[in-house]
C-alpha cells in the first residue's frame, strides 16, 4: 500500500511538531521551553508530581520514540504535565493497539494537550538509590498521570 502526501501530514518531522507545540503552551501560559520526561523520571502521591530533571528523555530517544509511534500510525500526544517558572515538563505518549487508541479516544494524527489542573510540582535530584526510595517499588509513573 502506497501512502498519500496527505495520509503523511497529520505527523510532522519532530522539530515542527515540537514548535507547534510549544507554541501552543505558549498561547495557554505555560513556558515554551520542554523537559521531557520519561516513565523513570516522574512519580507521584496523587497531590505532588516529583520530577527528576537528570532522567528527562536525550532529543535522540525523544525523537526514536516519537517516529515509532508515528509509525504506527495511532496517534501521537504531546501532552504538558506540569510546569515551574521556566519549564513544561512533557510527555509524548502513544497507544499500543487500536483498542487502546479507542479506550484513549485518540485520532490518528498528532494531539496536543495540556493537564487542565496541573498539581503543584517539585524537582528532585540525587543518588540513584534515593531516587528509587523517593519513587517507591509501584509508582506508575507517567501512566498512572494518564487521564
Amino acid at each position: 500500500m502506497t501512502t498519500s502526501p496527505d495520509m503523511q501530514a497529520s505527523y510532522p518531522e519532530l522539530a515542527k511538531a515540537i514548535a507547534r507545540f510549544q507554541a501552543f503552551l505558549g498561547r495557554q501560559q505555560w513556558p515554551q521551553r520542554t523537559g521531557w520526561l520519561q516513565q523513570s523520571a516522574v512519580t507521584t502521591n496523587g497531590q505532588l508530581i516529583v520530577v527528576n530533571p537528570d532522567r528527562l528523555l536525550s532529543s535522540d530517544a525523544l525523537e526514536s520514540l516519537y517516529n515509532q509511534a508515528a509509525a504506527g500510525r495511532l496517534g501521537v500526544l504531546l501532552r504538558a504535565l506540569a510546569h515551574d517558572e521556566d519549564i513544561s515538563y512533557c510527555y509524548l505518549w502513544a497507544p499500543t493497539s487500536k483498542r487502546e487508541a479507542e479506550e484513549h479516544m485518540m485520532p490518528d494524527g498528532l494531539k496536543l494537550s495540556i493537564s487542565a489542573t496541573p498539581g503543584p510540582i517539585r524537582t528532585h535530584t540525587g543518588l540513584r538509590f534515593l531516587w528509587y526510595r523517593l519513587r517507591g517499588p509501584d509508582s506508575g509513573g507517567i501512566q498512572q498521570l494518564l487521564t
